[in-house]
């Protein structure tokens, strides 16, 4: 059984405009799956459909020119009548990709819809330039723990996320379904949010997924496609972020560190943000002189991943440490929050809060504080709240669950659920 995707129906909703539909994320996140579910629903509604994958016959004539193509198209496709759909897995591994769907584009919008896939942000930025006004992106991300929770145990994901949120009713399904969400939060927390991985029943053979996903994607896919000069210097640069999640990160120190020179860090940490490897988070700020800070904090996308860089699988809920809460807190959060909206705080004199979501008029601050015990506002949110118009804060605990008027605190399993069932859209909370 396939772990249900929410993303697919947003997705769906575009099926059969004028538009090229881009997914673009990481390898082995799940796009090719999800093109290949598209097509197979194109086809039982009696659609004419065509795949073919870039990455596997990059060096086919086939990509030689548009026109070469054209040619395969129109043996494949019917270019009469309704319009047919064409899927391209991996695009980026065309030759001048843009210009190459643009030239498909104007030739045959009215008659096929492409539907393709990337896996790096930073050749389809520049190959999408052309296709400016002619496409739609969607960003793939990796499984969250509601659709991992959803597979695992549809009745518990269900019985959460029916209805709006109700404290209520949520405490009592918290104090019943406790002990199965914090084993299934510890497998998602251990083993990381990659379908296949995920789907894999044995423990010992997930770590060899790991083991080869990093050999393969990393080592191989992102070194040698994007030509990194100094290979030890960008491994170890991965097993720094690794190890510094939640961290600020002051990239002078770092390059001194490493021994490379601040222009090449700063590629090298485009590269692994342009390939889905890392995300960093930028300063919320609306007093420069007491607030500002240039130092973003950084994040691994797949908690796995990052266990596997630094040697470190916690075997149960209890050895989930405060680094993995936030690293997985803020994949959490940017399923329903734009990144334009999603930011953290820092003052000068170090007062700190994990995560402000800035919707202009009002903030809403999250803190995560994974320990036995945490029942109180940190000092930081409160002083937050007197400063700025927010609404309640958020404190993602271990396990104390308490719903007030002036605060929110909520464990971690919960925390994602939680998110689907508000409108963050108005952020009523």
């Amino acid at each position: 059984m396939l772990i249900t995707r929410s993303i697919v129906p947003k997705i769906k909703q575009y099926i059969g405009i004028n538009k090229i539909i881009i997914l673009k994320g990481t390898r082995q996140v799940g796009k090719t799956t999800i093109l290949k579910y598209l097509k197979d629903d194109l086809s039982k509604n009696n659609k004419e459909t065509f795949y073919i994958s870039a990455d596997e016959d990059f060096d086919n004539s086939i990509f030689k020119t548009p026109q070469h193509f054209i040619a395969l198209l129109e043996n494949e496709v019917s270019l009469e009548g309704e319009k047919s759909y064409v899927f391209i897995d991996e695009f980026q591994y065309i030759k001048n990709a843009g210009q190459f769907l643009k030239v498909l584009y104007d030739k045959y919008s009215d008659k096929i819809q492409f539907i393709v896939s990337g896996s790096s942000s930073l050749e389809i930025t520049k190959n999408t330039e052309f296709l400016t006004g002619r496409k739609i992106e969607f960003y793939i991300n990796h499984i969250s723990f509601l659709e991992y929770l959803t597979y695992k145990n549809p009745k518990i994901a269900n019985a959460f996320t029916k209805d709006s949120y109700n404290y209520d009713k949520w405490k009592l399904l918290y104090e019943v379904h406790k002990n199965q969400l914090e084993i299934l939060f510890a497998q998602f927390a251990r083993f990381g949010s990659y379908p296949e991985i995920l789907t894999t029943t044995s423990n010992d053979l997930k770590k060899v997924l790991i083991r080869e996903l990093f050999s393969t994607y990393i080592q191989k896919d992102i070194v040698a496609f994007l030509k990194i000069e100094n290979i030890s210097a960008f491994n170890n640069l991965i097993k720094v972020l690794s190890s510094e999640v939640g961290n600020m990160l002051n990239k002078q120190s770092l390059a001194n560190t490493l021994r490379i020179s601040i222009n090449t860090l700063c590629k090298y940490i485009d590269i692994l943000k342009g390939t889905y490897v890392c995300s960093f988070l930028p300063p919320f700020y609306k007093n420069a002189r007491k607030e500002v800070s240039k130092m973003q904090k950084v994040f691994v996308n797949d908690n796995g991943l990052r266990n596997y860089i630094i040697n470190r699988f916690p075997a149960g809920y209890d050895d989930i440490d405060g680094q993995d809460a936030e690293n997985i807190a803020f994949s959490s959060l940017r399923q329903y929050i734009d990144k334009e909206n999603l930011f953290y705080f820092r003052t000068l004199s170090k007062s700190e809060i994990d995560f402000i979501i800035d919707y202009g008029s009002f903030q809403l601050p999250v803190e995560i504080k994974f320990r036995n015990k945490a029942t109180s506002v940190p000092v930081a949110m409160q002083n937050f709240k007197n400063n700025y118009k927010t609404n309640r804060p958020i404190i993602v605990t271990k396990q104390d669950f308490i719903d007030s008027d002036d605060s929110l605190f909520i464990p971690i399993p919960l925390f994602e659920l939680y998110l689907s069932r508000i409108p963050f859209n108005i952020l009523e909370i």
